[in-house]
């Protein structure tokens, strides 16, 4: 159960090397028109080599089409739902009984999320939470809808650890379009609240008041991380004990 994002696709490996300033306006307005089954489905699988096609028709209700898919070396079946051009604004009602068949699927390693319109917070919640029920890993691919969730999605303990990237998402959060309350449930949500916390430490010694890290400071709980080296430790005092 976890969150990741494109970049740990291995399957999309070579969009990488693709920064985000570098990608144009006309290519987001292009992507935004796309059709989610002649066009989006289709070239997904064509990216994975799948020829097989998810019917659709006056009777489809799941829209769900599954695949293996290799995340950070980790192989296993993928669910995609998709919403293209006919969905501007992507709402409950649209995907609500897409989101809840992903609880018929079985074997379930991994799901998938994307649309190119505005995805309302509830149905990103309902997603999140069913794939969390389930033990599955989940990604959600869409327009970003604030700054809060552009800066979180930097701080995933599942991203590769860089110091850069981490320095880019303490300078951007710390902008006055950031709505505190918001960014401490987004870091709630995505379990990085010792990574932001660590920012308001740093920030508390160069400016104290400086919103929203005094916020975050003051309202957000640090969660306990266990420690990875930790029975490694154990091993080396176990072999000085009986040296």
């Amino acid at each position: 159960m976890f969150l990741f994002t494109l970049l740990a696709v291995d399957n999309f490996e070579n969009v990488r090397g693709v920064l985000p300033r570098s990608v144009s306006e006309s290519a987001i307005a292009t992507v935004k028109e796309l059709d989610e089954r002649e066009e989006i489905e289709a070239w997904i699988q064509a990216i994975l080599h799948d020829t097989n096609r998810t019917p659709h028709g006056p009777s489809e209700v799941v829209d769900i089409f599954t695949h293996k898919l290799a995340v950070r070396g980790q192989e296993g079946l993928a669910a995609f739902i998709l919403k293209g051009k006919s969905f501007p604004t992507v709402r409950p009602s649209h995907v609500s009984h897409q989101i809840f068949r992903l609880e018929d699927i079985q074997g379930l390693d991994f799901a998938i999320f994307a649309a190119s319109g505005n995805v309302l917070d509830d149905v990103k919640r309902q997603f999140v939470s069913t794939a969390r029920r389930l033990g599955c890993g989940y990604c959600i691919l869409c327009p970003p809808s604030s700054d809060e969730e552009i800066g979180v999605a930097r701080c995933l303990g599942q991203n590769p650890y860089n110091l850069d990237s981490l320095r880019v998402a303490a300078q951007f959060l710390s902008s006055s379009r950031i709505e505190a309350a918001r960014l401490c449930r987004f870091a709630v949500q995505e379990r990085c609240e010792p990574v932001l916390l660590h920012i308001a430490e740093v920030a508390k010694k160069y400016a104290p008041g400086q919103e929203p890290w005094a916020f975050l400071r003051k309202h957000l709980r640090p969660r306990r991380v266990p420690r990875t080296d930790a029975p490694l430790d154990a091993a080396r005092q176990l072999h000085r004990n009986h040296a």
